[in-house]
Order: structure tokens, then C-alpha cells, then sequence
């Protein structure tokens, strides 16, 4: 039996500071990223997720980092757009 690897995105909000770590999500790449909650007690509408915050997320190629452009929630999926994804340089993370 093989076992994905457990996908998670940390998120800052400008001029407040980290909002999640290692928030896990079903599927991340420099498009966005999206989480379902389908049996889960975890609830889309419960997540504090904004425009403008900065995800941080460890692809196959290093770590990147991108700006929340857009959220939507529909029923119990939450779906998260970025612009402007970049490699991370930051050396503390």
C-alpha cells in the first residue's frame, strides 16, 4: 500500500502575521490550491482565508510562494486562486 505525501500550505496575512501552518490541503500547485471537507468536522466557512494573503507551500521543485487572488466556497470545498507564484527565498521558513 502506497501513501500520498501530505500536502499542507502555511499562510501569512500582510501587517498581521502567520494565520495557518501546515493547514493541509487535498491538492496545491502555483495555480492555487483546494481543500474538501467531506467528513470532515472541519468547515469552509470556518477557515480565515482572505485576497492578498501570502501561501507558502513546498511543491516537487522547492518552496513557493503566491498571493490569495480569490476564494470560494461551495458546499464543502473551499477553493483558493493565487497570482503571482514565485520560488520562496526566504531562508527562516
Amino acid at each position: 500500500m502506497r501513501f500520498s505525501q501530505l500536502r499542507t500550505v502555511d499562510l501569512r496575512r500582510p501587517g498581521v502575521g502567520k494565520r495557518y501552518s501546515l493547514l493541509p490541503v487535498d491538492r496545491i500547485d502555483i495555480t492555487g490550491f483546494h481543500i474538501s471537507c467531506k467528513g470532515s468536522p472541519l468547515r469552509p466557512n470556518l477557515l480565515d482565508i482572505r485576497e492578498g494573503d501570502t501561501a507558502i507551500w513546498e511543491g516537487e521543485d522547492g518552496r513557493y510562494q503566491a498571493t490569495v487572488d480569490e476564494v470560494v466556497i461551495d458546499g464543502d470545498v473551499l477553493r483558493v486562486a493565487f497570482r503571482d507564484a514565485a520560488p520562496y527565498l526566504d531562508a527562516e521558513w
